[in-house]
């Protein structure tokens, strides 16, 4: 004869559910229109992921921090100005802002072949 324990069951049922309401927003696309975000040097996961959820960028700050966590970039999130695009999911932001992928403030300037900085 085979026992159920109910309690169990129910237990693995609710992480389960839990489960897949994380993959759920982890996936969901994070704004409308796209927008800028800025990291300023020494934030943290959590401030980062504070100001996120005031600028309405992500659903739910303790999805961004959960996920920070497990993949390990929490410690890892380069200061910067990112843009956020529309199509963009928390894993896509945290992964962009990992790797550091912000938007440059580089100016670039030409000199002619045959000329140096000092001619006009």
């Amino acid at each position: 004869m085979i026992i159920i324990n109910t309690p169990k069951i129910f237990i693995i049922g609710l992480f389960f559910l839990a489960f897949i309401v994380f993959g759920f927003f982890l996936y969901l696309p994070t704004v409308r229109l796209q927008a800028e975000f800025i990291i300023k040097p020494g934030d943290s996961a959590v401030k980062i992921a504070q100001n996120l959820k005031n600028d309405r960028l992500i659903s739910n700050r303790y999805i961004f921090l959960v996920y920070s966590l497990l993949s390990g970039n929490d410690r890892n999130l380069k200061a910067g100005r990112y843009l956020i695009l529309p199509s963009m999911n928390m894993v896509d932001l945290i992964g962009m802002f990992s790797e550091g992928r912000a938007i440059s403030d580089d100016v670039a300037i030409t000199i002619p072949e045959g000329s140096n900085i000092w001619e006009t």
